[in-house]
């Protein structure tokens, strides 16, 4: 364990409002201080787990532009 992560494990993570994007599916952004990627969901922000938010619809990083299906 970092020692960055030890606020987060106390307090929970802090999502960093000023990064958010949208993956085609629902906001993400990272925690302000552990980096760790989050995820928005009805609930509000959480964790991303790759294994349980996995799906082929979402993009992988905030710099994958969506595909134009228009031509």
């Amino acid at each position: 364990m970092r020692f960055s992560e030890l606020p987060c494990r106390a307090l929970g993570h802090r999502p960093d409002r000023r990064r958010v994007w949208n993956d085609e599916l629902d906001y993400r952004t990272r925690c302000k201080r552990c980096g760790t990627e989050m995820v928005r969901d009805f609930h509000g922000w959480r964790a991303f787990d790759r294994a349980a938010d996995a799906d082929p619809r979402r993009r992988t990083s905030r710099e994958d532009k969506p595909e134009d299906d228009s031509r």
